[in-house]
């Protein structure tokens, strides 16, 4: 892998592979429909149309291609809606969380398919609620070496993080060349600006270590735990 391309894929966001994720699955449904499920319902649709027999292989196999969609449907509609929860997608082990709460999510939709057929296995259910508490438990750690900051932080000390790890996006003309305005509108031009969004730059920033997306300013654990201080003091500006 070249180093330039090497870099732009460390800089990837969580949520961004979330992202990729749900679209390779994604991927996979809309090619085991347009791939297999429509040409061979056409193949089956020809041969009765011809009277010639039809290969019972034809609808095993588009059957089988439904199946495999109808377990990823909540796994990938759980992945559209990560965006909003970054305490799973923003976590150090977001790719275990992931994994737990689709294998959650597949045996709790085996349970309602086999009970269409008339057949009753709790024990799916049960396997999906452990699976995603399990990733709960794990969601809810602490971290272990978290850094400790002893004494009162200054707005301008907070003010100096915030302008350099999130006034090139969230900005009333950002600098950042992904973006042409501020997302959500939320700018933090001013004090009172950043008194406003105190709650959600310790949700994103702080808590849940979501933003600066993929880390790309490269801020440390000592900056995050200084910006949660102050604003954990009442956010107090001069």
């Amino acid at each position: 892998m070249r180093p330039c391309v090497a870099r732009r894929w460390a800089r990837t966001s969580d949520r961004g592979a979330f992202i990729h994720v749900g679209a390779i699955i994604g991927t996979c449904m809309v090619g085991n429909v347009f791939l297999v499920i429509i040409p061979n319902q056409r193949k089956i649709v020809a041969a009765m149309l011809a009277g010639q027999p039809v290969d019972p292989r034809l609808g095993a196999m588009g059957k089988q291609r439904s199946v495999h969609n109808t377990h990823m449907t909540l796994p990938v509609i759980f992945i559209m809606i990560s965006n909003h929860y970054p305490a799973v997608s923003g976590h150090p082990k977001a790719w275990l969380l992931l994994a737990l709460i689709s294998a959650g999510a597949i045996a709790i939709r085996y349970f309602f398919i086999q009970r269409h057929f008339g057949k009753i296995q709790h024990e799916f259910l049960f396997y999906g609620a452990m699976l995603i508490f399990g990733a709960t438990a794990i969601a809810s750690m602490k971290p272990k070496d978290k850094v400790e900051i002893s004494g009162e932080v200054s707005f301008a000390t907070a003010q100096g993080i915030i302008q350099k790890h999130c006034a090139a996006c969230h900005a009333a003309t950002p600098t950042h060349a992904s973006f042409a305005a501020p997302p959500l509108g939320a700018a933090f031009d001013t004090p009172e600006q950043i008194r406003t969004y105190a709650p959600k730059i310790n949700e994103r920033a702080v808590l849940s270590t979501s933003m600066p997306l993929g880390n790309e300013t490269g801020m440390t654990d000592e900056e995050r735990a200084q910006l949660g201080a102050w604003i954990k003091q009442g956010a107090n500006i001069p």
